[in-house]
C-alpha cells in the first residue's frame, strides 16, 4: 500500500521541471548526432485514482480515475516543452518557495 505523501504536489512539480532539463540534455546530444530532437508535453493534476496490477501473463501497474483524465487532458492539449497543471490549493503548495509559477491566460 502506498504511504502518504504530504508534499506531493510540490514533488511532481520538480519531477516535471527535471524530465524537461532531461529532454533538453538529450536533444543536445541528438543535435550533435543529426537526430531529430525529443518533444515532452506535461500535464499534472492531483486527486484520488484507483490503481492496482493487472494482466495474467505480463503484469502492469496502472491507474485509473477523473484525476488521471484531467491531466491526460492538461498533456493533450500543452504545447511541445510546455507543463500544464491545475491549480493547487495552498495547503498543497506548502513549501514551494523553489518553485517559480508563472499564470498564462
Amino acid at each position: 500500500m502506498p504511504e502518504a505523501n504530504t508534499t506531493h504536489a510540490v514533488d511532481v512539480c520538480l519531477a516535471a521541471l527535471e524530465f524537461q532539463d532531461y529532454v533538453s540534455r538529450m536533444n543536445e546530444q541528438r543535435s550533435k548526432m543529426r537526430l531529430t530532437p525529443l518533444e515532452i508535453k506535461i500535464g499534472i493534476h492531483t486527486g484520488s485514482v484507483m490503481a492496482g496490477v493487472v494482466g495474467t501473463a505480463k503484469f502492469t501497474y496502472d491507474i485509473w480515475g477523473v484525476a488521471v483524465n484531467i491531466a491526460e487532458r492538461l498533456e493533450s492539449a500543452g504545447e511541445a516543452g510546455q507543463i500544464n497543471r491545475t491549480r493547487l490549493p495552498n495547503d498543497r503548495m506548502a513549501g514551494a518557495n523553489r518553485l517559480i509559477l508563472r499564470k498564462t491566460e
